[in-house]
């Protein structure tokens, strides 16, 4: 690869910026999203808070709550609702690879999710298992963002892509149960591991997704 095909790739990747504000953008809103099932240490608030029935007698007993084991956030049902592209960031050249950032405004996620926690609830020595779970519609925004893609480039000057990788910050909306303390519904929607999954689930998106192919295809042949 001579220094003149390196910096043909960089210059064409940089005029690239009015393909990723309008066809790629519209080929992204609309795409489904992967993402597994999240296990996250047990939250011991959310099980204080849960209201047992009464047990035994007339008179209230009083019940010491506990986490019993993980906590699950799945999501399913996600789709991009909304992809705003910035624009494309400067193409960088190391020996082989180039990368290929595109900048990126805002990604708004839509769908479902269910959470669960086990609790045990302790009358006395006596055990009493329960489960604290919520679901609902979730809203997903990815903001301050960026899409790298890495290529392999050929001898031909061709390019293969090997990674895509997307950062940013993840803030999640849930919808409202009035059945839950709100610092259950905050552990829900603040779950750092869950905001990592979604980023992950974007990077790999990309990866396998035609249109970033398309993107790199187009890039290649200008």
């Amino acid at each position: 690869m001579n220094a003149m095909n390196l910096s043909a790739i960089v210059d064409a990747w940089a005029r690239m910026g009015g393909v990723v504000t309008d066809a790629f953008q519209r080929s992204v809103a609309g795409a489904a999203l992967s993402l597994p099932t999240i296990d996250v240490p047990g939250d011991e608030m959310a099980c204080s808070n849960l209201q047992p029935p009464i047990m035994g007698g007339p008179a209230p007993v009083v019940m010491v709550c506990g986490a019993s084991g993980q906590s699950t956030v799945a999501f399913s049902g996600m789709t991009i609702g909304a992809f705003s592209a910035a624009g494309v960031g400067a193409a960088t050249v190391h020996g082989t690879t180039v990368q290929l950032p595109i900048d990126i405004r805002s990604i708004d996620i839509r769908g479902q999710y269910v959470y669960t926690q086990p609790c045990t609830c302790w009358e006395g020595l006596s055990p009493h298992p329960m489960n604290l779970g919520c679901q609902g519609a979730v809203t997903q925004t990815v903001g301050a963002s960026r899409l790298i893609l890495t290529c392999a480039i050929a001898e031909t000057g061709g390019l293969t892509l090997t990674a895509a990788i997307v950062t940013g910050t993840v803030s999640t909306q849930l919808a409202s149960d009035p059945d839950l303390p709100s610092g259950v519904m905050d552990f829900v929607a603040n779950c750092e591991p869950a905001m990592a999954s979604t980023l992950s689930g974007l990077g790999a998106l990309f990866f396998s997704a035609s249109f970033t192919r398309s993107l790199i295809d187009r890039l290649t042949a200008d």
